[in-house]
């Protein structure tokens, strides 16, 4: 049986990675949105080796907030990053636990 996380995450308009990260029309690193989603699957799957697979961004990520699902099955965990209904960003975290 998989095991699902859905739950919203806020990227705050004041910080300050969007004074550099174009300062006119702020956007979201994809490293950001990476290593939000690195941090859920952590905390989920601590004691593993993990491992970040590929990842697609559709469309531009602004500030605000969001919602994303994490399905995990088979030592991968799948990341989905919504607004609203429309999917924004995409991919797989694979893990590995270690003995």
């Amino acid at each position: 049986m998989k095991e699902v996380i859905n739950n919203t995450v806020l990227f705050d308009e004041n910080d300050s990675i969007y004074k550099v990260h174009f300062p006119d029309c702020p956007v979201v690193p994809g490293s950001i949105i990476i290593d939000m989603f690195l941090k859920v699957v952590i905390s989920s799957r601590s004691d593993c080796r993990y491992e970040v697979g590929n990842f697609n961004f559709m469309k531009f990520v602004m500030p605000g907030l969001y919602s994303f699902s994490i399905e995990f099955e088979s030592g991968a965990a799948r990341c989905r990053l919504y607004r609203d209904s429309e999917l924004l960003s995409k991919g797989v975290i694979e893990y590995e636990a270690v003995i």
